[in-house]
């Protein structure tokens, strides 16, 4: 009979040690799979930092030929308007891109659309990095909240991404007619 228990508690001990390895194999795994999926967000992140800046460029040059053209009342006006105002063009007529945004439009939603993502990305390197060096230490429930987070990405304003596309399709429905 003690033979038997022995027995049993090397099979159970195999068992566990088994078990842990597979375990600590998927978590390898997934840790490789989310330095991967980190690298990616922050390419596109860069990418995308790259078309704000375009779109703010374009934006600039197309209110300096706007003020450039207009009368000398108009460069006063546009004078006065402070740094901080986002809408120029109450001083400036800006052409629509297509039917009926303007660059300042398009250039307003990359940059909410920028900043959106910088704090999304911002939350999943903080939970990347907490999970990484912490994660045989990270009780359960903390870990269903970082992987609730991680999915549900909070800082993603799906309205502001359905506006967005709603208008862009119609412009790009309008520019085909």
């Amino acid at each position: 009979m003690a033979s038997e228990s022995n027995q049993d508690e090397g099979e159970d001990e195999e068992c566990s040690a088994s078990r842990e390895v597979r375990l600590s194999e998927q978590i390898e795994s997934s840790m490789s799979m989310l330095s991967r999926v980190m690298e990616q967000l922050n390419e596109l992140l860069i990418s995308f930092q790259a078309v704000v800046a375009s779109f703010q460029s374009a934006l600039a040059a197309e209110l300096a030929s706007c003020l450039s053209t207009g009368s000398d009342d108009d460069v006063a006006d546009a004078a006065d308007v402070d740094d901080k105002d986002q809408s120029h063009t109450s001083h400036c007529s800006l052409k629509p891109l297509f039917h009926t945004l303007t660059l300042e439009h398009y250039a307003g939603y990359a940059e909410r659309l920028l900043a959106m993502y910088r704090k999304e990305l911002v939350m999943k390197t903080n939970i990347y990095q907490s999970v990484t060096s912490e994660h045989l230490l990270l009780p359960r429930d903390t870990l269903d909240i970082y992987m609730g987070s991680w999915m549900m990405e909070p800082f993603v304003d799906a309205n502001l991404w359905s506006e967005f596309e709603r208008r862009h399709q119609a412009e790009l429905t309008r520019s085909a007619s």
